[in-house]
């Protein structure tokens, strides 16, 4: 008999007036009955396929988002990760309360839907519009909010299933097919979408994507009819305790997350920071798992119930606990060259994406068929379908908000990446022995202890001791690893270099070029500002900008941030070039982002100054949007100058940013082609120094520079910046047709649009090890 999918005032008729209704009631719904269920099925994946893509959009934008709230700290990062995993613990569990009261699961189902794409549209506006006026501490909230319906919706859908002897089969398909639509949304969104539609545009299409959803949930066979087991009480309660199963989830989406995050610690050493690398790297741990659900299908084709899913899940946490360090001590060794040294370099994207799958795909493949083996058993029991399941899925996510704060905070800063593998394992093979002591009598159970502690002690064997990587020449004088990576401050031929896993954080200290690029800056915006008392300087790095501050007469207060707590501790071991400018009264050094300490603060300054090099990676690229630059003007005085480094091929996109927001901006050779720009919040008509301000110490620094005259170099780099401003009114260039900005993050995505030296991984200032 052809099916006709019941329209919404159908639904609502059949429901109160139908005889479909009633029967349901008492459990003979021939029309659910009829139903094709490879139909029914199909349509309920792809709208749970279409909803965890958008699902994955929203996540990926709030946590931009939260970002230029927070700042761009990894332990910002990780609280918006955990929180939002948390939450859709709890609305998982809401979920499984609220099934005994509904009747017909998919129209609940739409609501749900519509809710989650509604709220999360909502928070993107208001984030977005209205973030700095937001605390932290709300900014999370509404964020949580969005995760609460993303929750409920697994346990809804679930219980829509028909039960009996392929409901297990069916669970679990629905949640790797939600999974597979999550590593699409990260991709497409990381890739393509925030480059063509931007941050707002994204967030319209993941709204869509849920209201499309939302109208799949009535195009199901048998949408608005009750289901099977609507007033039938369970046949029996379950014959094996739930606990165990909820214990065993908890533990293994711990696990998968603290991987997942010690994964990305690592593969930031070969695919870099950029956005896309972040993107890819979601989209790759997703697709493993979703190769994991296809794997636990195969397992579970041997019924035995659920002692057969714990031996089996005993086994994968066994097999996972070697996997993961081996595929990091491959990753160590090609890194470092000492296997296939000439490989990775010259592969490209695609060598680093095989790379990427060899040494972290086998693992996260064994570990991502833990939950839905659980889940096929749990589901096959009789009773109502969704409620373990909801259960299961909430004890997941809580496991995995804790392996975010565990993998992504804890084990990096006490014990390091490498040795985070290691005791991940560890606790692998711990749960998996639980599993066989309380099954296997003996003799079996001695011969499976004995292969997960041999499976850890080889994995053990082939894991790195640490990541710090050497270039020839260099030698290590202090290394550090925390939350933001594996730092080094390391000697070569060049000089002083720091890095922060492969990123250059600053060129070489003692270079000439890069003295005379981090000083001048700041000599001449206190020499051309009204006033010059107080001083915010942005990226401190060795200090040498902050320092040349205190060479102005007047200056009273001199306050730097700089993000990494590593480079304020070696200040030190620049003091020969900053004179030692941290012992001053005057300086107050702190530690976090530039731009959430210049928004969450109602206080002006006289001069700010940004000594960030790379405009193309997350984090510093916002301080290079034109609502940044806004954000900035702001809290100049009247008559206050702001300077930064503008750097790399896209200095007419910079240029027309800076100068849609200051009345005047001059320009200063730096690096090359790259140039310090001196921007004022009011329109100048004359150029007067205040030469009081140049004390002896600054125009001795100056005539060291190759500055001999102050008012002769201010002459010229006026007559300069004019005709720099015609040569760029003329060009066009590479420059897209919109500025660069929160909701446009286009400098991010420069490489999809050829242009030239824009790679799609590596930075500007990354060292190739």
């Amino acid at each position: 008999m052809a099916f006709r999918p019941v329209s919404a005032t159908g639904m609502v008729r059949s429901a109160w007036y139908g005889p479909a209704g009633i029967r349901g009631l008492l459990g003979e719904d021939p029309l659910y009955r009829c139903v094709s269920g490879g139909s029914r099925l199909f349509r309920l994946k792809l709208l749970f396929f279409i909803s965890g893509a958008g699902g994955l959009a929203f996540e990926v934008l709030l946590t931009r988002l939260y970002s230029n709230i927070a700042g761009s700290t990894a332990s910002a990062m990780t609280a918006v990760f955990a929180v939002f995993i948390l939450v859709l613990a709890l609305g998982s569990w809401l979920g499984s309360l609220l099934l005994p009261f509904l009747r017909r699961p998919l129209p609940a189902l739409a609501v749900v839907n519509l809710c989650a794409g509604l709220l999360g549209r909502l928070a993107v506006w208001l984030l977005l519009g209205h973030g700095d006026i937001m605390s932290s501490a709300q900014a999370l909230a509404l964020i949580a909010l969005v995760a609460v319906p993303m929750g409920i919706s697994f346990p809804v859908i679930i219980s829509a299933l028909k039960g009996g002897d392929k409901a297990g089969d069916e669970a679990a398909a629905l949640y790797a097919v939600n999974t597979a639509g999550g590593a699409f949304g990260a991709f497409a969104c990381g890739f393509a979408l925030l480059w063509l539609l931007g941050v707002s545009g994204t967030a319209d299409l993941a709204l869509g994507m849920y209201a499309v959803a939302a109208l799949l949930c009535f195009a199901v066979p048998g949408a608005g009819d009750l289901p099977r087991h609507v007033g039938v009480p369970p046949e029996k309660s379950p014959s094996f305790p739930a606990a165990p199963f909820l214990a065993l989830v908890f533990l293994a989406g711990a696990l998968s997350l603290c991987y997942e995050l010690l994964w990305g610690r690592v593969a930031k050493f070969y695919l870099g920071d950029r956005t896309m690398a972040i993107s890819l790297l979601l989209a790759i741990y997703l697709s493993c798992l979703v190769l994991g659900c296809y794997l636990a299908r195969f397992a579970g084709r041997r019924r035995g119930g659920r002692r057969n899913a714990f031996l089996i899940a005993g086994s994968l946490l066994s097999i996972s606990a070697f996997l993961h360090p081996a595929g990091a001590g491959l990753v160590h060794a090609i890194v470092g060259g000492a296997l296939f040294p000439s490989w990775l370099p010259g592969s490209g994207g695609a060598g680093r994406i095989a790379l990427t799958l060899l040494a972290m795909g086998p693992g996260v493949v064994a570990l991502g068929a833990v939950f839905p083996v659980l889940l096929q058993a749990a589901e096959t029991e009789k009773g109502r379908p969704g409620r373990l399941s909801g259960l299961l899925f909430a004890a997941s996510s809580l496991g995995a908000a804790l392996g975010a704060v565990y993998g992504g905070l804890w084990l990096p800063a006490r014990i390091g990446t490498a040795h985070g593998f290691i005791a991940a394992s560890g606790v692998a093979v711990l749960a998996a022995l639980a599993c066989f002591t309380a099954l296997l009598k003996a003799r079996r159970l001695a011969a499976a202890a004995g292969a997960s502690l041999a499976a850890l002690a080889l994995g053990w064997s082939l894991s790195p001791k640490d990541f710090i990587f050497l270039k020839s020449g260099e030698t290590l004088i202090e290394s550090n690893e925390d939350e933001y990576g594996i730092q080094v401050a390391v000697r070569g031929p060049y000089g002083l270099k720091v890095r922060n896993n492969r990123l250059s954080l600053v060129n070489p200290l003692g270079s000439p070029s890069t003295s005379y690029a981090q000083e001048t800056p700041a000599y001449f915006s206190c020499l051309l500002a009204r006033r010059c008392e107080s001083v915010l300087n942005i990226g401190t790095g060795f200090g040498l900008t902050a320092g040349a501050f205190l060479q102005a007469e007047g200056v009273r207060t001199v306050r730097t941030i700089e993000i990494l707590p590593f480079i304020l501790r070696i200040q030190s071991l620049f003091q020969r070039y900053n004179s030692g400018y941290f012992r001053d009264g005057r300086v107050e050094l702190l530690a976090g982002d530039g731009r959430r300490l210049l928004a969450a603060e109602d206080r002006n300054y006289d001069v700010i100054s940004v000594n960030v090099l790379d405009p193309y990676l997350p984090g510093s690229s916002s301080l290079f949007t034109v609502d940044f630059w806004r954000l900035a003007k702001s809290r100049l005085n009247p008559g206050g100058a702001y300077t930064q480094l503008i750097h790399g091929p896209d200095i007419l996109l910079l240029s027309r940013g800076l100068r849609s927001v200051f009345s005047t901006v001059l320009y200063f050779p730096a690096y090359g082609r790259d140039f310090n720009i001196v921007a004022f919040s009011e329109p100048l008509k004359d150029m007067p120094l205040n030469m009081e301000r140049a004390g002896p110490h600054m125009l001795a620094e100056l005539r060291r520079l190759g500055v001999s005259d102050p008012r002769v170099f201010l002459s010229e780099a006026v007559r300069y910046s004019r005709e720099f401003e015609k040569k760029l009114n003329g060009e066009t260039g590479f420059a897209p047709p919109y500025l660069h900005s929160d909701d446009r993050p286009v400098l991010e995505y420069r490489w999809a649009q050829g242009v030239p030296s824009i790679s799609i991984f590596d930075s500007l200032q990354a060292d190739r090890l």
